[in-house]
């Protein structure tokens, strides 16, 4: 106990591993673990210098982010298919997180209790459970790594004007937007560092002087990355501004909530402005009350700015919120967990020493004690709640009916339930799926085609082909529908209508060979030779 600064970083690891170690006995699943890993064949062949170059320029995700990429190429190098050993490279550099949180806000603040309740929250709470049980989230933890070794070497460069302190700062910074863009605003985190705890003298025109090349670090990553995400934006005509604000006042009010009690809790929460993703669109109440719960929290830390870290804390979880409150839309998504990872600790740094400047008011030792027992008890409390979330992720199948308790209406997440039932050899489970799917979004051809295929495993050809036609009178120009029905006739002996639908493939596709072939046969079969 009298060098608590040695044994702390020990038990935040220890908390990590006994949260998280579980996955190590977990799977991939079936949402996007096969764009970054199981069906990526670039990432399946390890690193390359091929792959380095596809990495910058990758047509897999709509994410910007290369060094994630190499990270999972050495993982594929290294584990192979074993998921195992993807999750436990989540794992630990979460847990490597942890410990630079501590040791940065102990450098910054020169106060290790404190420090380390906040970096126990940030390593234990349960809203840290989708960046670290998912593989696809490898950009939360790998940036997280970054980006706590920025403060970290930014405190050591306010304390002694190491010009090595300060390149660490800005390379890690570099390093941690080439992992997730998100980084961008932490050069302001920087500024509001010099406010507090650093209580830097320095005029602030020379503090943003000294802080420009992080910020052209993050307005270059801005750029790349709207470059690179452009054609997956939304369409400004699908959601306007106003409905965008009003999901992100929403959505802000969410996570504070999620803070305080993480439950429930799924990877997909769809987009109240997206019905056909199951999305239902908000009241104004619903938005009212948002608004006004943030704006009473932020004058009451404007009036109590006397206390710094209540408005440093706040600002820090608003400004590291901004790239993903969807103001520039892309996804299905209204909200996620996992956007909280950095944000967070700003919260936590504003409770923590917020409750600890109460505490240190009350004089009687016994009702002191007393708090710090609630408070080590609310810490083991979020602890065991996170190790239980965590369970969630052990496989595609209890993922998905997880989410879709959660969000019944999210189509997407029942369609991947439904393309994993059916791909397991389930299809008699499946067909529900797609069809509780198809009551969200009667207007996907794909939700249609696909069951089409699980009818037709079944043996109901007669209702496979009529889901075959609504797919290709959604899509009529796409020729592998108008083939699938043609297939579908000639299967059931019905070679006149199998011969117009393979004509009409033809026409839609005529550099394929496949149906030209299948015309040919079905030709000769009736005796037009």
């Amino acid at each position: 106990m009298k060098r608590p600064g040695a044994w702390i970083p020990l038990v935040l690891v220890a908390g990590v591993l006994a949260i998280y170690g579980q996955t190590l006995a977990f799977d991939f699943v079936v949402f996007d673990d096969d764009k970054y890993v199981t069906g990526n064949p670039t990432v399946q062949r390890g690193l390359s210098l091929e792959g380095i170059g596809w990495a910058f320029d990758n047509q897999a995700v709509s994410a910007w982010h290369p060094l994630t990429w190499f990270s999972h190429m050495l993982d594929a190098q290294l584990f192979g298919d074993w998921a195992g050993g993807h999750h436990a490279s989540n794992v630990l550099l979460h847990a490597l997180a942890c410990v630079l949180l501590f040791a940065a806000l102990r450098s910054l603040t020169g106060a290790t209790w404190r420090s380390a309740a906040v970096a126990a929250l940030f390593a234990w709470h349960p809203l840290r459970v989708e960046s670290v049980a998912w593989v696809s989230e490898r950009k939360d933890v790998l940036s997280g790594v970054f980006a706590m070794l920025t403060l970290w070497c930014y405190a050591r460069y306010a304390r002694s004007r190491s010009p090595a302190a300060w390149l660490g700062a800005f390379l890690s910074l570099a390093l941690g937007l080439l992992a997730k863009p998100t980084l961008v605003p932490l050069p302001c985190v920087l500024l509001l560092l010099d406010y507090w705890p650093l209580a830097r003298r320095e005029s602030w025109p020379r503090l943003l002087l000294e802080k420009l090349p992080f910020f052209a670090l993050s307005g270059l990553a801005s750029l790349l990355t709207l470059a690179f995400q452009r054609r997956f934006l939304m369409p400004l005509t699908g959601i306007s501004p106003l409905q965008r604000a009003a999901n992100a006042v929403v959505a802000i009010d969410s996570y504070l909530r999620k803070m305080v009690w993480p439950n429930p809790l799924a990877p997909l929460y769809p987009h109240p402005n997206l019905p056909a993703q199951g999305g239902v669109p908000l009241d104004e109440l619903t938005v009212l009350l948002s608004a006004l719960l943030l704006v009473t929290i932020s004058l009451a830390v404007w009036r109590a700015r006397r206390f710094p870290p209540l408005l440093v804390g706040w600002l820090w979880f608003l400004g590291l919120l901004v790239p993903t409150l969807g103001i520039v839309h892309v996804g299905r998504q209204a909200f996620a967990d996992r956007y909280t990872y950095l944000p967070a600790i700003g919260l936590s740094i504003a409770l923590v020493w917020g409750a600890a400047e109460l505490g240190s008011r009350v004089r009687a030792p016994a009702l002191r004690r007393l708090l710090c027992a609630a408070a080590a008890l609310a810490l083991a409390g979020y602890g065991l709640a996170a190790q239980l979330q965590t369970r969630v992720w052990r496989d595609s199948e209890t993922l998905l009916r997880h989410t879709l308790a959660v969000s019944p209406r999210a189509s997407a997440m029942r369609f991947n339930l439904a393309g994993w039932l059916y791909h397991e050899d389930r299809a008699e489970e499946a067909i529900p799926e797609y069809r509780a799917a198809l009551e969200v979004d009667p207007g996907n051809a794909v939700l249609h085609f696909d069951l089409g295929r699980a009818l037709h495993s079944l043996g109901r050809s007669a209702e496979a082909i009529e889901e075959y036609r609504r797919a290709a009178a959604i899509e009529p120009r796409n020729p592998k529908y108008v083939y699938q029905i043609g297939l579908s006739y000639e299967r059931e002996g019905r070679l006149a209508e199998a011969v117009e639908y393979y004509r009409h493939t033809v026409a839609l596709d005529p550099a394929n060979e496949k149906p030209r072939k299948r015309l040919a046969s079905a030709l000769s079969r009736l005796g037009r030779r």
